[in-house]
This record gives structure tokens, C-alpha cells and sequence, in this order.
């Protein structure tokens, strides 16, 4: 086999088991936290409030609950909870969510268990949120305003090099990071509605850059087709 060909078998059996590993890991966690939300539901309402919820990240994790990693995944449950039950108020009986206060949110089972799995991510990329916050973040604000998070998506695009590039046929793309890509990202991830990206939403952020890529680079190949 080619040096080449074999370099690139190898890469993908490397991403391959590491894809196992994360989906194991998921359905490991999944069950834990299934466990522990049964203890911590001593009332029998099939909910947990938000400080149970901290308590069942620690527990499953083994890891410390800080306040962004908290709050990311409660933004997660609330939207993985059914459409019927986000509004109903904790404590009325209802399996929802109530929107209020985080201590008198009432999580669904079902939502809490969707939602280890983004605290789990969350742990894995909690130093580049710290990073990226200590290099835009330049006026000490505690979240990323318009032009940060513009030139925060600028750079990381810039950064990449090598097989990470993105490219149609071969060709060496450099996106641009458009004032309409950031209101996108805003009115998609600025759950606060504060106007910035918090540490909280940086990573459904930046997930959300990544799906505008991909559409930038597919509308490029489009182009490429339709010219060829």
C-alpha cells in the first residue's frame, strides 16, 4: 500500500475508535446519570431542579460544575424538553421547565439525560473556552461582543492549516466571516439576549460557525460545478 494511502487509513482508524470511545462514553454516561436522576427524584415527579442537576454532573463526572458549564447545560435541557412542558412552572405538578429562576427549574428526565453528554463536551473544551476568552475578551467583559466574536471566528478560520484547511476539488479555501454570519450566530446562540456570546454559548457558538462553513464551502463547489 502507498505511503500515502496508508497514512491516511491509519488517520481514519484513529477517528474511527475515537468515535467509539465518545459514543461509548455517552451511553456509559446516559446510564449513570439515569441512576443517579432516579435518587435524586424523591418526590416522584420524573424532574430534578438545577441544583440536583449540578449534583448528577458531579456525580457522573467526577468533575467540578463550573457556573458557564452549568448554565450551558441547562440551556440544553430546556431546549431538549418537550415544546408542551418548557413553560410549565416548577412545583405546579407539571414535568417542565419554567424559565424564571435557575433553583425553581423543574428538567424532565429525558432532557437531563440528552444533556450529560454536552457537559461531557463542555469538560473536553473548557481550556480553549478559556483561552479564547483571555485573547477576545479584551475589555474584560465576560463575554464576547459583535467584533470579538467576528474576529475570534476570523482567526480561528485563518488558523487553519494543513489537512484541517478548507478546500473544494483541492482548491485552498479562505472564508470571511460576514456581519451576517455573526447576527445569525447571535440570534441563534445569545440565549440571554444580552447582545454578546458568554462562555456559556461560546461552544454552541462556534458549532454554529462550523455549519455556516460547511454551507460556504458547499455553495463554493456548487459554483465550481455549475462552471465546469
Amino acid at each position: 500500500m502507498p505511503v500515502i494511502l496508508a497514512h491516511v487509513a491509519a488517520h481514519r482508524g484513529v477517528a474511527k475508535d475515537r468515535k467509539e470511545t465518545v459514543e461509548q462514553r455517552s451511553v456509559e454516561d446516559a446510564l449513570a446519570a439515569g441512576k443517579v436522576f432516579d435518587e435524586l427524584d424523591t418526590d416522584g415527579t420524573a424532574t430534578i431542579t438545577a441544583p440536583q442537576l449540578r449534583e448528577l454532573l458531579q456525580r457522573v463526572t467526577g468533575s467540578d460544575v463550573r457556573d458557564d458549564g452549568m448554565t450551558m447545560v441547562l440551556n440544553h435541557a430546556r431546549k431538549a424538553a418537550p415544546p408542551s412542558k418548557r413553560d410549565a412552572p416548577a412545583g405546579d405538578g407539571a414535568a417542565g421547565v419554567a424559565f424564571g429562576g435557575d433553583d425553581a427549574v423543574a428538567l424532565p428526565k429525558d432532557a437531563v439525560l440528552a444533556a450529560v453528554s454536552k457537559f461531557r463536551y463542555y469538560l473536553q473544551r473548557v481550556d480553549r473556552i478559556d483561552r479564547i476568552f483571555a485573547e477576545f475578551d479584551t475589555n474584560k467583559s465576560g463575554a464576547l461582543e459583535r467584533e470579538q466574536i467576528k474576529r475570534c471566528l476570523q482567526n480561528l478560520e485563518d488558523s487553519l492549516k494543513g489537512s484541517k484547511a478548507r478546500d473544494a476539488f483541492g482548491v485552498v479555501l479562505h472564508l470571511k466571516v460576514a456581519d451576517a454570519d455573526v447576527d445569525f450566530i447571535l440570534q441563534d446562540c445569545d440565549l440571554n439576549a444580552d447582545g454578546a456570546i458568554d462562555k456559556s454559548e461560546l461552544l454552541p457558538a462556534l458549532a454554529r460557525w462550523e455549519q455556516l462553513a460547511e454551507a460556504k464551502v458547499a455553495d463554493k463547489k456548487s459554483c465550481a460545478c455549475i462552471v465546469s
